[in-house]
């Protein structure tokens, strides 16, 4: 066993690797924090709730199929609140719901329309890169459960 001066530079040589492993965004040191989505079952209709840097967005509920009731809207809710986030953020997806498909698009104007130029985010290991420009747009989510499936959405005001 090596003398304690010698264990004691080596531990202080792996507490900075240490650090850089644990970075917020779960990336490489310098880039952005992850943006978290959160897809859980609740008793009458499943929930997603986006955070980032702090702050929560309840998801808005959408056509969704839950227990024995299914609900079908013309299209997805525009989010009622926006969330800033940088354009390039790392979405990763938790809870016990599994995301079908994401897309984001800009907000429609009526509160029920189509995504002005809706584009699919490939999700690989349960996560997502946004690659967005500055501007505000609408995260779309299909997600399903073992008791039913739902659209989610959420507001992104992309930096």
């Amino acid at each position: 066993m090596g003398s304690p001066a010698a264990a004691y530079g080596l531990l202080l040589l792996a507490l900075p690797a240490c650090a850089q492993e644990a970075s917020p965004g779960g990336g490489p040191p310098g880039t952005p924090d992850a943006v978290i989505l959160e897809l859980r079952s609740a008793e009458e209709a499943p929930i997603g709730v986006l955070s980032f840097d702090g702050e929560d967005q309840a998801g808005e509920l959408g056509t969704h199929c839950w227990s024995t009731r299914c609900i079908d809207l013309i299209g997805p809710p525009t989010p009622k609140t926006f969330s800033d986030v940088p354009g390039n953020a790392l979405i990763e997806l938790r809870g016990d719901g599994r995301a079908g498909s994401l897309s984001v698009g800009r907000p429609p104007e009526e509160k029920f329309g189509q995504l002005g130029d809706e584009r699919t985010i490939p999700v690989k290991n349960g996560r997502a890169r946004l690659d967005l420009e500055p501007g505000r747009y609408v995260l779309v989510v299909f997600a399903t459960w073992p008791g039913g499936d739902a659209v989610l959405t959420f507001g992104l005001d992309a930096a």
